[in-house]
């Protein structure tokens, strides 16, 4: 987790690593947010299985925004008691004193009253946007089983209509359909009915993002991974890197009795499994709704033609640069943009991009230099022109600097 010269690390360089970190998020925690404007925001409270004593257990709350630049940032990162009303209050009041005096246009988070009730006072312009992953699971939850399935497939077309008035035209036939026999289930979409089609009020390309928390999610996913592999470290068990890893390996260690596990530990780490599995399973679901929404857009579903680029990156593209084809003036301004190249000249008509850098939209770069990589990993039976200068290339520079060539060339 930290590294191959992290071998050996006692308790006392461990105790200075913590209270360095803590040093650390304590500043950001208080940096000005006078500056700062937030479009977007998801709010979530990510359960744990600390708790102090006797207490309940500690709920970390979450915000991520994005700014108008379309740079996404987590704004607020703090611990609280069952995602109370009081406990998101103390979040956003001191995010108002620290300067943010508006709130996002749109904040999108899942049923938990808390978080709402606190944004009516603190920031009451902001809209409100409800995840429809957390609603879908709470209206099949009172349907029985036999009709889960087609209700899934009911709501899915409320949400993913092309139309605000398609939409409402398919909300109203949900109701009519399961309301006579079901009432609880379709009072739990009425009663959200205005903060369920919020994000409709936004651009077409924003759509994807809005309906989900999946932000949060799949960023958590990640860490409780990483909370697993580091407690099992400590007995000297280790699993490989990745999502898939974790999963094949941990029902293993669980029903191994010979590997030292203390009850009480081997309880906890259950705990965990549980809330990894259920948060894969959100992910999941997730990736399985952008890429189908990826190939009903016209746009998206060109942009899924670029080699190496797959229905979450050209969504991703899409929400960024929007439908503009007047944008950039060449081919090269887009790799300049996402920050491909150190920085870019115009003088006298002419324009000049002085070699590769770090500068742009992080998220892009990343996964686009991802897919570069995975194309240049098939190359070797292709003969086309692309195909013959990335292999010329890749013997002549380093495999890293073939691989970001290849993205800016893509």
């Amino acid at each position: 987790m930290l590294g191959d010269q992290a071998k050996g690390l006692s308790p006392n360089v461990l105790g200075r690593l913590k209270a360095q970190w803590s040093e650390e998020y304590k500043l950001w925690s208080q940096d000005s947010l006078a500056e700062k404007q937030y479009v977007y925001w998801w709010a979530d409270g990510i359960c744990t299985s600390l708790r102090e004593e006797d207490e309940e257990r500690l709920c970390l709350l979450v915000i991520i925004g994005v700014t108008p630049e379309g740079k996404k940032e987590w704004v607020a990162i703090s611990d609280g008691f069952r995602e109370s009303t009081e406990s998101w209050l103390d979040v956003l009041r001191d995010l108002k004193d620290r300067g943010l005096a508006v709130g996002p246009r749109l904040a999108v988070g899942d049923g938990a009253l808390g978080f709402w009730s606190a944004l009516e006072q603190v920031y009451p312009e902001t809209g409100q946007q409800r995840c429809w992953f957390h609603k879908t699971g709470n209206v099949l939850s009172a349907l029985p089983k036999s009709l889960q399935s087609k209700a899934k497939a009911d709501l899915q077309a409320i949400w993913m209509a092309p139309t605000r008035k398609e939409d409402e035209a398919a909300f109203k036939g949900f109701i009519k359909r399961y309301g006579d026999k079901y009432p609880k289930a379709t009072e739990k979409l009425l009663k959200d009915h205005d903060a369920l089609l919020g994000f409709y009020a936004f651009p077409a390309e924003h759509w994807v993002h809005l309906r989900t928390t999946n932000p949060i999610e799949s960023t958590f996913a990640t860490v409780h991974i990483n909370h697993i592999c580091g407690l099992l470290w400590e007995y000297d068990i280790e699993i490989a890197q990745g999502r898939s890893a974790v999963q094949r390996r941990l029902p293993e260690i669980l029903e191994d009795a010979d590997n030292g596990l203390r009850v009480r530990f081997r309880a906890g780490l259950h705990g965990l499994a549980e809330d990894l599995c259920h948060l894969n399973e959100r992910v999941t679901h997730y990736d399985a709704q952008i890429n189908a929404i990826a190939q009903d857009d016209p746009h998206t579903h060109d942009l899924m033609n670029v080699p190496g680029t797959g229905g979450k990156v050209a969504a991703a593209l899409l929400a960024a640069v929007g439908e503009n084809p007047t944008l950039f003036a060449n081919d090269r301004a887009p790799a300049a943009w996402i920050g491909f190249v150190l920085r870019q000249y115009s003088t006298g008509g002419r324009d000049r991009l002085p070699g590769i850098g770090k500068r742009g939209d992080v998220y892009l770069r990343n996964q686009l230099t991802h897919g570069a990589r995975a194309v240049l990993r098939t190359l070797e039976h292709k003969q086309d022109r692309t195909s013959r200068w990335a292999k010329a290339l890749k013997v002549r520079c380093h495999t890293k600097v073939a691989i970001v060539a290849m993205a800016n060339k893509m």
